[in-house]
């Protein structure tokens, strides 16, 4: 029989709060990776029902959780990656930050099982008890990501973010002559899935969630285009499925690529997903004044397009 910590009902600071943010500051010192198969095993109960992850908290929920015997040694980083994540924040504010996301590595560590970038980055900042997720990027997906240190901020931003006053931009690297004509696609995704219920991969279909992208071209190369990328919707692999959809996928797709894309990203020796959050533009809670970040280009996918430069045609 499993033994439970019955925690009070729900405040009004925590409300709307996911599950899993919710769990990783109240078992401090727990891995991640052990917080999302507590939740994926069914241990850990709402209102004596089993939930997701995603879960949002609501007013007067009670919480039950499993007694968990806590080994602080459990959670560690070495000094190369202690060093790699304290230089990604390039902006701060009091109430938000920007990381530069290095590519290869999840914002959840219980992704992949190993430590994340949000676990990564409450080692570090022992001055921060809040780190919240504003908006999300893959795991193979480097550049702007927007991070928030109070719960006054982030319900105000996922306000902005709801009403479209948020604006992101991507830099992409895709296969084959981009056309001048595809400025801008409407074309619903959804998820695709295989045995036991786990998402394989998105797809276009006509039952999906709306999905709306622009396009525009920044330089054409032979057999390749360089373009930026203007989300308005947020899905899953939304860039990767309409780049796809669209006759050219991201070059170093593995998911969503194609053997032509596997041969120039070996000849541009591109050893990654060529997809950079290049710019992120958002209201500021106090001011209301618009912030505009940029983030440079890893210096791998710099190095890509210096020799894409060798081959240029147009």
């Amino acid at each position: 029989m499993t033994n439970y910590n019955k925690y009070k009902k729900i405040k009004s600071i925590l409300f709307n709060q996911r599950l899993d943010n919710f769990l990783k500051k109240k078992l401090k010192g727990i891995k991640t990776s052990l917080v999302y198969r507590l939740i994926r095993k069914g241990f850990i109960i709402i209102n004596n029902k089993t939930v997701t992850a995603k879960n949002k908290l609501q007013l007067g929920d009670k919480i039950r959780i499993p007694i968990l015997y806590i080994n602080k040694n459990q959670i560690n980083i070495n000094e190369t990656l202690r060093f790699s994540f304290s230089n990604t924040i390039t902006y701060e504010s009091n109430d938000w930050f920007i990381v530069n996301k290095p590519s290869g590595f999840a914002v959840h560590g219980g992704c992949i099982g190993n430590i994340g970038l949000i676990d990564a980055l409450f080692l570090i900042r022992k001055d921060l008890n809040f780190i919240y997720l504003v908006h999300r990027l893959d795991k193979n997906t480097s550049g702007c990501l927007l991070l928030a240190k109070s719960i006054n901020f982030l319900l105000f931003i996922n306000f902005a973010f709801k009403n479209k006053y948020v604006e992101k931009c991507y830099l992409a690297l895709v296969e084959g002559a981009w056309p001048i004509k595809f400025t801008y696609i409407s074309a619903p995704i959804k998820k695709y899935k295989l045995h036991q219920n786990r998402v394989h991969y998105n797809i276009v279909n006509q039952l999906g969630k709306p999905s709306y992208t622009f396009f525009e071209i920044c330089n054409k190369f032979t057999g390749f285009t360089l373009i930026k990328v203007f989300p308005i919707t947020g899905r899953m692999h939304q860039i990767r499925v309409h780049t796809a959809y669209l006759g050219h996928p991201l070059l170093g797709d593995e998911k969503y690529g194609s053997i032509f894309g596997k041969k120039f990203s070996f000849y541009l020796k591109l050893k990654r997903l060529f997809l950079h959050s290049y710019f992120l533009r958002f209201p500021e809670l106090k001011s209301g004044y618009f912030i505009q970040i940029k983030t440079k280009l890893d210096k791998d996918l710099f190095l890509v397009l210096n020799r894409a430069n060798t081959y240029l045609t147009y």
